[in-house]
């Protein structure tokens, strides 16, 4: 019987797609996924759009997989916050096989030349998350959104008198990319990308 592929996309540029996931990929019949990641794509497959709410794609899935070979594609690293916790509540786990990715939060520390074994790794994006355990750590990396954006973070930051030196990432490995660095000291915008990671070094 077919497993579900559940594959990690990396940070978005399709030069950090792992090789086996593109070979995956290239294998699969049916590929699901959000649009910007499926356009990226050069494969054969059927491309279908994962749908909000992700009710219709889940019931596409389930009556799709067992005769066709059906590849999910998930953002960053299949194991954080990921696509892969949802499909683990309606299938059983060995009806899933898990190809990993780069997280864009990896990306990113890569970037700065930072190493994060001793960082704090979470997520603001869509999920509450109490910023207040920042505090505890030196190093902080974290996935936004566009409410609880940079800006947001640095005014949490700020407002508790503390100092630091945060890192923006927006639309990393693409083209657009950009890299900011800002200390709690200076002002800051409210104008970044949708997509973005921040790292924080706390004084």
């Amino acid at each position: 019987m077919n497993k579900i592929w559940v594959i990690g996309l990396g940070p978005g540029h399709m030069d950090y797609l792992l090789p086996i996931g593109l070979k995956k990929l290239k294998e699969a019949e049916v590929i699901i996924g959000g649009k910007r990641h499926l356009q990226a794509l050069e494969v054969k497959a059927n491309k279908v759009q994962l749908k909000i709410p992700l009710n219709e794609t889940i019931d596409y899935i389930k009556d799709n997989y067992k005769d066709k070979q059906i590849a999910v594609l998930v953002s960053g690293d299949t194991g954080f916050y990921s696509f892969l916790d949802t499909l683990k509540r309606q299938f059983d786990s060995n009806h899933l096989e898990t190809y990993p990715g780069i997280s864009s939060l990896q990306y990113m520390f890569s970037k700065l030349n930072l190493t994060y074994q001793e960082a704090l790794i979470s997520s603001v994006h869509g999920r509450s998350f109490d910023l207040e355990e920042m505090f505890d750590y030196k190093l902080v990396g974290l996935l936004t959104d566009k409410k609880k954006n940079p800006k947001y973070i640095y005014d949490f930051i700020r407002n508790n008198g503390k100092k630091a030196k945060i890192y923006i990432g927006e639309n990393l490995s693409y083209e657009d990319e950009k890299i900011s660095i800002i200390h709690t000291d200076h002002e800051i915008s409210d104008d970044f990308s949708s997509l973005c990671v921040v790292v924080i070094e706390f004084e």
